[in-house]
Order: C-alpha cells, then structure tokens, then sequence
C-alpha cells in the first residue's frame, strides 16, 4: 500500500543530514501519524506541531487536517538546520509504522 508521507529533517552539528521522524497520512479520512526515525524523533516532532502549523487564511492546521497539514508542514519548517520535505509516496511498508 502506497502512503503519503512528509519528513522531517536535520542537519547535525557535523553537517550530515538525518531524518529525525515521518508524517505518514494511511487513509484520507484519518489524521496523519507521527514516526520517529531517530532517538526521541517522534517527541521532538510532536512537540514541534503540538499547537498546529500556520496554514492557509491565518488559520493553524493540525493532524487531523490530514493532507492539507501534510503539505503545510513543508512551509512550516524551512530552516537551514531543521527541514520538512514536499509530500512524497512510501510503501507502507518502509514507515515503519508497521512495528508501532
């Protein structure tokens, strides 16, 4: 099954870039699911997004909001150290979600 995913990234203190955690949205109808890839990933990420993103019209998007929040997320986080990808496709398989 194939899944909409956006990642979060960062650029560490040696200048090599990791992903830190996965927004993975399964199903249209359901919000979008945090993963951490790295050590405390998927706290950091959910501390990053615990009060919404700045959306469209001043108004704050949140998981729920499933692929509006996914493609938001991108212009939420644009920073040099700390990054979220475009929305991109995975195999369900490769999130991870499937060891949660």
């Amino acid at each position: 099954m194939r899944v909409r995913v956006v990642e979060l990234k960062r650029r560490t203190s040696s200048a090599e870039i990791e992903t830190i955690a996965r927004f993975v949205l399964t199903h249209e109808d359901e919000p979008v699911r945090i993963m951490g890839t790295q050590p405390n990933g998927k706290a950091v990420a959910q501390h990053l997004v615990e009060n919404g993103i700045p959306g469209p019209n001043d108004r704050m998007l949140e998981l729920a909001d499933g692929l509006k929040f996914l493609i938001y997320l991108h212009e939420a986080f644009r920073g040099s150290r700390l990054w979220a990808t475009q929305v991109t496709e995975m195999d369900m398989d490769d999130t991870d979600l499937v060891r949660e």
